[in-house]
């Protein structure tokens, strides 16, 4: 596990953990009395996990949608996506 930064010694170095997490790419956990409250990392990781996180979402949709009708013919995917351009 990471080591955690109390927040009085975070916010001391606020700028220079700012920019070992962009420039190092190096994840940051800030708590209170050893138990992490809150992460700083590279905004390049943060939106990777956005990302994960919308496509894990948009393949549970699929997923229960699946399971609702029972899917559709390859066919009718392919008229479907032939219709979008």
């Amino acid at each position: 596990m990471d080591k955690v930064l109390n927040i009085t010694a975070a916010r001391a170095r606020l700028t220079r953990l700012v920019q070992e997490a962009f420039l190092e790419r190096k994840r940051i956990l800030i708590g209170k009395h050893g138990v992490p409250m809150a992460a700083l990392l590279p905004i390049a990781e943060y939106e990777e996990l956005l990302q994960d996180l919308e496509d894990l979402r948009d393949m549970q949709e699929a997923e229960a949608e699946y399971r609702r009708t029972g899917g559709k013919k390859l066919e009718e995917v392919v008229k479907t996506l032939r219709g979008r351009r």
